[in-house]
């Protein structure tokens, strides 16, 4: 098995984070994340278009239903879908889903 999705977020992270806030603290908060924005942000839409399309899916509903698959590998998510309608969010003022945890947090977390 390859690396899951979210174990390479991981991974930049660990390299992309020190390293925007080293700019931030060298250029300021809001100059450091255009520059940032500016350079990383075409790559990784290309990363997300090309991620979306490689799905194989035919409706929004089942790509949806791929992307949360891909970042729950590796137990990184517990979720349980409830009920799969063709009705997503058209349009509503609200979203209705919602989140909830399974167990409380530890003490200190």
């Amino acid at each position: 098995m390859g690396v899951s999705l979210i174990e390479q977020v991981k991974i930049q992270a660990q390299v992309l984070v020190p390293l925007v806030r080293t700019l931030q603290a060298e250029l300021g908060e809001e100059r450091a994340n255009a520059l940032v924005r500016k350079s990383l942000g075409p790559v990784y839409r290309q990363f997300g278009d090309a991620w979306w399309r490689a799905q194989g899916a035919s409706t929004f509903g089942e790509k949806l239903g791929k992307s949360f698959e891909a970042y729950a590998a590796g137990d990184a998510l517990d979720y349980e879908v409830v009920k799969e309608t063709d009705a997503i969010m058209q349009g509503a003022d609200h979203c209705d889903f919602r989140y909830r945890l399974k167990h409380p947090p530890e003490e200190g977390s």
